[in-house]
């Protein structure tokens, strides 16, 4: 005689937004704590920044709009701010923390999502005691270092958690990286 099949049949809601910002963090802390390779840990700290703040974006947008997802591949990351904002309410400040940040990561990440050759010219002035010869650099890798990195995670957060306040939510908004349930049942 065969036993009954055990059937769970399970229901989660998936924040990516709060995975990112987990990828996020854990990037960040690869990169302080190792010396070696850590500008591609910082590069992951702030690609994934912006995955968050986009992801909470798309998020959010899809709990004020009915209409979110029909509309939200054809706007960008800025367009999607100022249409949530406006219906909210409120303009962020752009040019002061942490919305000063927003521009900047979306630039980073347009950089590296739509990556190109690129040769940079720059005069660099030594110091005396210069440990080693600097290169010239694009924009973006010079964002790769612990403090652009900690600057894009600090702000990503603290944008998510003003605009998830100013939502009218309550709690933590990275307080959990699913929710959801299920039942057990046997055949």
């Amino acid at each position: 005689m065969t036993r009954p099949k055990r059937v769970f049949d399970s229901e989660e809601t998936v924040l990516t937004f709060a995975y990112l910002k987990k990828a996020a963090e854990h990037a960040l802390a690869m990169g302080t704590a190792n010396a070696e390779g850590s500008f591609y840990s910082f590069l992951q700290a702030l690609m994934c920044s912006a995955f968050t703040l986009e992801a909470y974006l798309n998020h959010l947008g899809d709990l004020q709009f009915s209409y979110w997802t029909k509309v939200e591949r054809s706007l960008s990351p800025q367009q999607k701010l100022i249409m949530i904002c406006d219906k909210l309410g409120f303009g962020p400040v752009i040019g002061e923390r942490p919305y000063s940040s927003f521009r900047m990561l979306f630039e980073f990440r347009n950089a590296i999502a739509h990556g190109r050759t690129e040769t940079v010219t720059e005069q660099i002035v030594l110091g005396e005691a210069e440990p080693r010869l600097p290169w010239a650099q694009t924009k973006w890798q010079k964002l790769c270092e612990a403090s652009g990195a900690k600057r894009a995670l600090d702000d990503t957060v603290a944008i998510v958690r003003d605009l998830h306040k100013r939502a009218g939510y309550e709690g933590d908004p990275f307080g959990t990286l699913s929710y959801g349930g299920g039942h057990q049942y046997e055949r």
